[in-house]
């Protein structure tokens, strides 16, 4: 999950570049700060993956 705090131009803590952005925090702790809007949706694209890959290897533990 992932709390967005606020809209604004400031430099990007994944590319250094100064753009407009979000400030973000992960809640696993991974990332925090600003980042650009670029950059988070490649960061949402990602956390995306993980987490199909996650759910693809949970075996299914239920009866049907």
């Amino acid at each position: 999950m992932v709390t967005v705090e606020s809209l604004k131009r400031d430099k990007c803590v994944w590319c250094a570049k100064e753009q407009e952005g979000v400030v973000v925090t992960f809640d696993d702790g991974s990332i925090s700060g600003f980042v650009c809007w670029s950059d988070f949706r490649k960061l949402l694209k990602a956390r995306s993956k993980q987490s199909s890959a996650k759910q693809e290897k949970t075996p299914n533990t239920g009866d049907g």
